[in-house]
């Protein structure tokens, strides 16, 4: 079976975010070995200022108190009200961890004595996108720069604006102090030295796929730390804050899944924090999702509806039974069975041009390799089998073909693709969550 680790490293197919109020296992598509943790350089900061502009500030307002839920973190919650809602006249001013006192977010609002008062705008934008500190330190991983990596540089400069003018709240907290174990393999993300251009917007499904990605839905309604992971967005991802505890639900347009929705259904969701009589949990954050217009909630379930359906019954209203399809017991888990890949037959000497180093947009790099005897089957130029291996893991995973382009295994609850170019030549991998790797070697 796959790692944790490794099937986190998927996201990167994706994409990015946990709600804000999961535990994500990895976040950040790399995690390095205790050596690279030592010799990891951040970015030098830069000396740029982002106008203040009325379109800024309001967009960062809508962006920051909807989709990045970046009070639900940086605030104390009332979880005596319906959605836990940022604790009055304290809103951004920072939050220790109940179950992690060593962790803290700290205080976003200008106060110059215990918020960002003095942090400068590169700050701000080298945390968001890529982990690290203003004092230059590795943050953890609660703070979800894999997710919010994909912000456009628009994006970005207006939420800082709209962080920039909150009122400032004296609110003295202490620094995370994160343990020395955990230091060790703090995840790091590559330097952001490129611009990032507004994505592609020119229909509902890509327009959702952004809006997903920045909000990082994949993180919580993708179960990474089940012994199994049944696939992108199949629910089942166990969250635990204070006294609740939840297991995530299936997104996917399966019957166990949306499949029933329709735009209507979805939009009174995420407004009320109801699915037609039942409640949601507070570890939803709907108490800022309700927040988003009606457009995006229509391209946020367009895309949602565009996704592979996965079968997976999550109810966390029924008794806990074991669930073959995640290995872990909640309500109704007794209805699901066991991933199957159904191997088919197919011509493996496409496999020679599928090998080769892949690179993602962050950085994160895949390796498609062969092994096996090529005398004993039909490709004539390498392995009849394929392998993909993560980052720096070692381990190898074999890909199973389930169609002539499309490769799977048990273990990983991706489905890949390879792309051509017009001469015939492999350039690209491609995932079912949308995200792709560029073959470089």
């Amino acid at each position: 079976m796959i790692d944790v680790n490794s099937c986190r490293l998927l996201t990167v197919f994706i994409i990015l975010t946990t709600v804000t109020a999961c535990h994500r296992t990895v976040p950040a598509p790399v995690t390095p070995t205790p050596e690279q943790s030592k010799t990891f350089q951040p970015r030098a900061l830069r000396d740029v200022v982002f106008e203040r502009t009325r379109a800024r500030l309001e967009r960062g307002k809508y962006l920051t108190e909807s989709l990045l839920q970046c009070f639900i973190c940086h605030s104390d919650r009332d979880w005596t009200k319906p959605g836990a809602p940022p604790v009055a006249n304290k809103k951004g001013a920072g939050h220790i961890w109940e179950d992690r006192p060593w962790l803290v977010a700290p205080n976003l609002t200008p106060d110059k004595e215990t918020g960002a008062g003095d942090w400068t705008d590169d700050m701000f934008a080298r945390a968001i996108r890529e982990g690290v500190g203003h004092d230059g330190r590795l943050l953890y991983p609660q703070m979800w720069s894999g997710s919010f990596r994909s912000l456009s540089d628009e994006d970005l400069a207006s939420v800082i604006v709209y962080l920039r003018a909150l009122p400032p709240v004296h609110n003295p907290l202490p620094k995370t102090n994160i343990p020395e174990e955990r230091k060790k393999t703090l995840p790091t993300l590559e330097p952001l030295i490129d611009p990032v251009p507004q994505p592609d917007l020119s229909d509902a499904v890509k327009r959702g796929a952004y809006l997903a990605r920045i909000a990082d839905c994949a993180g919580c309604h993708t179960a990474w730390e089940a012994p199994i992971v049944p696939g992108f967005y199949a629910g089942g991802n166990l969250i635990e804050r204070g006294k609740e505890k939840v297991f995530s639900a299936n997104l996917t347009p399966d019957s166990s899944g949306i499949g029933y929705y329709d735009d209507a259904l979805f939009r009174s969701t995420i407004r009320t924090g109801h699915v037609k009589a039942r409640k949601l949990s507070s570890l939803m954050p709907w108490i800022v999702f309700r927040n988003l217009n009606d457009d995006d909630l229509k391209d946020l379930f367009a895309y949602l509806r565009a996704r592979r359906p996965i079968h997976h019954v999550v109810d966390n209203t029924e008794p806990p039974t074991e669930c073959p399809a995640c290995g872990q017991k909640h309500g109704y888990g007794d209805r699901n069975s066991k991933k199957t890949v159904v191997a088919v037959s197919i011509d493996t000497n496409a496999y020679a041009d599928y090998v080769g180093r892949y690179r993602f947009d962050d950085g994160f790099m895949i390796t498609i390799s062969t092994e096996g005897d090529s005398n004993g089957g039909n490709n004539l130029n390498g392995g009849n089998k394929l392998f993909i291996q993560f980052a720096s893991d070692p381990h190898k995973i074999e890909l199973v073909p389930i169609s002539a382009t499309e490769f799977t295994a048990a273990d990983i609850p991706d489905v890949i693709t390879f792309e051509r170019n017009a001469q015939g030549q492999v350039t690209h991998l491609l995932s079912n969550v949308d995200e792709v790797g560029k073959k470089i070697e």
